[in-house]
């Protein structure tokens, strides 16, 4: 936006340094932004107009309101360009924001000179000569086009007949103030009369008359408009915005970058943006991938760390934009910053809290293992080991032909039964049940009813709507072995006598629930065993969720939640 603005847009600082320059500058002055951002505005001022411009802004930033004033600068090839110059002050850092547009002369001297009755008729903007009564006593065809009027119309009437609006006015004033003291002014204003347009009025002396050139400026308005919301935007937003030179250089930071880096616009200035706030472990990669895409003219965007002024980690989601000129040259980068610290610090504690999860889980697997190996040496050693040895004992005696041989051989034969039935007791507790001989229901029936024959628990079961569904192998794995964990903690733990089995249907979800009436426990000083660890991971892998809800003296309820996604994948309600 600012680049396509047909005049000359600047930033000065308190120090009425350029901080930045669009376009219009090559337009107007033959100098590219880069060339001449950072210079003072003093180089680029004729020595006639030095003082009365600095003066001019000095007053502008000490509070006083002044209207647009006419003041030269020195083109490239070294010829004075005349601009009527607009400029408003940004109290929050004192910066000046001024606005420049070439006064229409037919040629580039100071101003008019001589008889203005030949005036060239082909300057574009309406151009009138007014003498010491404000009688028009010249103009020319684009003031009959823009004031609407012929010539004979024009010809001898006071100004003020033509522009009423002014009359009467602060502007009148200046006018009649211009002709005493024959010095330059300018101003804009309002017309309701001329299509309700905003209207620039320059004047100049001329030999004790007024040259007046006045030009519709109802675009530039419009565009100025526009500028003021995006430099409002810019100021405002709590996203950095930087622009720099073509080489990357900076030379101008909006309030959010101060307020989050703690650079001052001053500190900031010509420093490289791919490196200011660079810093140890700032990823090198990126920061070459920045300075290369600056380098070749290429839009950049990426996340990388930086570091503040007091050298806090800093991380940035940076896009960076390109400006050229007609010839493809590089004059500006504009680049917008958001401030992803916050999220990044999010990222990295969610990242820590999965290690952290993952080593209890691996430490869960382990523990379970041992366990299981520890249980399966000790059913060998306690029981089948004995059994086994006393059927030695008995075959030796047999061999050396004791009188009691047919009732020690009945003996090994028992003894032999109760081993196997021992090892197929010991196998069907480590083992999955057989996934591919039963249902869901028949795992769950056969885990319960094989722990009611111990006499230690009552056991009810509500099983009726495993007879409507079947689950896939995974699932059906994870709540076998949800329920054996969570019953072998029961027997450990609860002192409870009756237990409660069922599973519902609850918004989609395939629910178990298991209640007993044990002592309860104080769910806020759960130790996070390796038991409970190991039905939640099972529960999580498929999704699902598992909670256990308890006090004291009020028994257990386990709740396993397994969204649609887990049991039915491979299964399906059955409709018969």
């Amino acid at each position: 936006m600012l680049d396509f603005f047909p005049a000359l847009f600047c930033v000065l600082d308190h120090q009425h340094r350029l901080v930045h320059v669009n376009k219009g500058a090559l337009h107007l002055l033959g100098y590219y932004p880069s060339e001449i951002t950072g210079l003072p505005l003093q180089q680029l001022l004729i020595e006639d107009d030095l003082h009365r411009t600095l003066a001019a802004l000095k007053d502008l930033i000490g509070g006083v309101t002044r209207p647009g004033f006419v003041t030269h600068f020195r083109h490239k090839d070294g010829t004075p360009v005349p601009l009527s110059f607009y400029a408003s002050v940004n109290r929050a850092n004192n910066h000046i924001y001024g606005i420049g547009q070439r006064v229409p002369f037919a040629d580039a001297g100071h101003q008019p000179a001589g008889n203005t009755i030949g005036l060239v008729k082909e300057v574009p903007a309406a151009e009138l000569q007014v003498n010491a009564s404000f009688d028009i006593i010249s103009w020319n065809d684009a003031a009959e086009k823009l004031l609407e009027k012929s010539g004979a119309e024009i010809s001898g009437s006071k100004f003020w007949s033509l522009l009423p609006t002014l009359q009467q006015s602060a502007f009148q004033r200046l006018l009649e103030q211009a002709m005493q003291q024959q010095s330059a002014v300018a101003f804009e204003f309002f017309s309701p009369i001329l299509h309700q347009q905003w209207i620039e009025v320059t004047a100049f002396p001329a030999h004790g008359n007024l040259t007046l050139f006045i030009r519709n400026i109802h675009e530039r308005k419009q565009s100025e408009n526009e500028l003021w919301k995006l430099s409002l935007i810019a100021r405002e937003t709590t996203n950095l915005v930087v622009l720099t030179d073509g080489q990357g250089d900076i030379n101008w930071v909006n309030d959010a970058f101060v307020r989050v880096t703690g650079y001052t616009q001053e500190e900031a200035f010509g420093e490289p943006l791919a490196s200011l706030l660079s810093g140890p472990e700032t990823d090198n990669a990126t920061s070459l991938q920045l300075q290369q895409c600056m380098k070749n003219g290429q839009p950049f965007r990426g996340e990388i760390l930086q570091y503040d002024r007091l050298g806090k980690k800093l991380w940035l989601e940076m896009q960076c934009q390109p400006y050229k000129d007609e010839t493809g040259k590089v004059e500006q980068f504009f680049s917008i910053q958001t401030n992803i610290t916050q999220r990044k610090e999010f990222e990295e504690q969610l990242h820590l809290e999965l290690k952290q999860r993952q080593r209890t889980i691996t430490r869960a697997t382990i523990e379970a293992q041992e366990r299981e190996r520890s249980l399966v040496s000790q059913e060998l050693h306690d029981n089948v080991n004995q059994v086994l040895t006393t059927i030695k004992l008995y075959n030796e005696l047999c061999l050396t032909g004791i009188d009691q041989k047919n009732e020690l051989l009945r003996k090994s034969v028992e003894l032999l039964q109760q081993s196997i039935n021992e090892i197929r007791s010991l196998s069907k507790r480590l083992s999955a049940p057989t996934l591919g001989k039963f249902r869901l229901r028949d795992s769950v029936k056969e885990l319960t009813d094989s722990i009611a024959a111990t006499n230690r628990l009552q056991i009810s079961t509500d099983l009726k709507l495993l007879n409507e569904i079947e689950v896939p192998q995974e699932l059906h794995l994870a709540i076998y072995r949800i329920l054996q964990e969570h019953f072998t903690n029961i027997l450990k733990h609860s002192s409870a006598q009756d237990v409660q089995v069922g599973f519902e249907m609850v918004n989609d979800e395939l629910v178990l629930k298991v209640r007993d009436d044990g002592k309860g426990f104080n769910t806020a000083e759960l130790s996070g065993g390796i038991g409970i660890a190991n039905m939640l991971t099972r529960a999580e892998s498929l999704k699902g969720t598992l909670t256990l809800n308890s006090a004291p003296g009020l028994g257990c309820v386990l709740l396993a939640s397994f969204p649609q996604t887990a049991w039915a994948a491979n299964g399906s309600l059955n409709e018969a």
